[in-house]
């Protein structure tokens, strides 16, 4: 370490082209989420308010004659104006999913199966 404690700046493009690895799979997951998220959809939105830049739904019903297994509703797009109201109903109540299903999906994205390689930053 040179005198007063600061290192020199390093020539290695390994750490920024790491870091535009990480964004890119973070992109990636974020959309897989969403997109799973619409497609399998389990609550029921009657009506949907936006006060003071906050998101409140308002429950429906359930389909009548339904069986436990058939969860899915319509993702009520039509209620919706903006991506960013979207993406807020899109997450309601989807603590579960990060824990049951997109842990596993991270790893395999964060493990280069779809994105170049994230260099090893140490080396």
């Amino acid at each position: 370490m040179p005198e007063g404690g600061l290192e020199e700046p390093q020539t290695n493009m390994q750490p920024l082209e790491g870091t535009k690895a990480l964004y890119n799979a973070g992109s990636l997951l974020e959309e897989i989420f969403y997109v799973y998220r619409e497609k399998i959809f389990d609550q029921p939105i009657a009506k949907v308010e936006i006060k003071e830049d906050k998101v409140y739904m308002h429950d429906g019903r359930y389909s009548t004659g339904l069986s436990r297994y058939d969860f899915v509703q319509p993702f009520p797009n039509h209620l919706l104006s903006n991506e960013s109201d979207k993406k807020a109903v899109l997450v309601y109540m989807a603590c579960s999913d990060a824990v049951g299903w997109m842990q596993e999906v991270v790893e395999y994205v964060l493990a280069s199966k779809i994105i170049p390689e994230i260099p090893s930053w140490s080396s």
